[in-house]
């Protein structure tokens, strides 16, 4: 249906009503009438008219019967493949790169957004993972295989966002979850430390091996909430931490044991075991030196 004399008079007496600036409702009814959407999408990017605003032009070309339902339907059509085009461009993008931001910040790297990768973490986004779950996955898994030259490789989105990403998301979050619960009683548990292992006996470790309250390493405050989660109490820490530091400084091939990360290990609750046993007997059994290294070798 064509446009005629009465039909832009309508218009520009309803332009000057609702205040529709750069003939903006005559333009797109000259580019409706062509029923061509790929002319409609092309004027309302040259409009730069959001999708609402299409709609309530629909509404008022449908009011002043100025074109027929079908017509309408081709204008609203041509704004809902438009919305979903944009939808798609976007994908995630920002998301994702500030993903692999938060990554290359933890590994010093310059990994890029590349396409593979983008999908990677677009696929676990649309199924309702936040960009905070991957940041916490990130520094997880930084600090768990970061220092390890073995494991270090693996600390990339190709391995962090793999199938096993769930996994993954839920081992950081009870972690960063417990250590969060624990924040107390690890800064007390790295002073205790620091003030029986005293400068003197550290001398023979290197200064960046050194355990402070400021600097205390993520895998041992993951390992002091750990046992703390299980039941044991600072009291038992305190004990574990004495025994080893004064059996282990008597060994100089054992002093490169003496720290937080090694003491809390997975022989923790041998240590502590030992440990109270040997405090209750005052002392009546002696360690011996394959006892020592056991407890501080695998």
């Amino acid at each position: 249906m064509a446009l005629t004399a009465k039909s832009f008079e309508e218009l520009i007496q309803k332009q000057e009503l609702e205040k529709i600036e750069n003939n903006a409702l005559i333009v797109m009814a000259l580019a409706t009438q062509t029923e061509k959407p790929i002319l409609m999408k092309k004027s309302f990017d040259l409009l730069s008219l959001p999708a609402v605003t299409i709609q309530e032009f629909s509404t008022i070309y449908k009011d002043l019967k100025i074109f027929p339902k079908k017509t309408t339907d081709l204008l609203l059509k041509s704004i809902s493949v438009k919305d979903k085009k944009i939808k798609e461009i976007k994908d995630y993008t920002e998301e994702a790169q500030s993903v692999v931001d938060n990554l290359n910040s933890l590994t010093g790297k310059r990994s890029k957004l590349t396409n593979t990768r983008k999908t990677s973490i677009e696929k676990w986004l649309k199924e309702g993972y936040t960009v905070d779950q991957f940041f916490n996955v990130n520094a997880f898994f930084f600090f768990k295989w970061g220092s390890d030259p073995s494991q270090a490789e693996y600390v990339r989105s190709e391995t962090l966002y793999n199938t096993k990403f769930p996994e993954r998301v839920e081992q950081a979050t009870e972690a960063f979850e417990v250590i969060k619960d624990y924040q107390g009683e690890i800064q007390n548990v790295a002073k205790f430390f620091n003030d029986i292992y005293s400068p003197e006996d550290r001398k023979a470790l290197e200064e960046g091996d050194l355990q402070t309250t400021q600097h205390i390493s993520f895998d041992a405050k993951q390992k002091i909430s750990f046992w703390l989660s299980k039941g044991y109490t600072f009291e038992d820490v305190e004990i574990v931490i004495q025994e080893s530091v004064n059996s282990w400084s008597k060994k100089p091939e054992l002093l490169p044991y003496i720290c937080l990360e090694k003491i809390m290990d997975r022989k923790f609750p041998e240590r502590a075991r030992v440990a109270k046993s040997r405090k209750k007997v005052l002392l009546n059994t002696k360690t011996t030196e394959e006892e020592l290294n056991e407890w501080a070798t695998d």
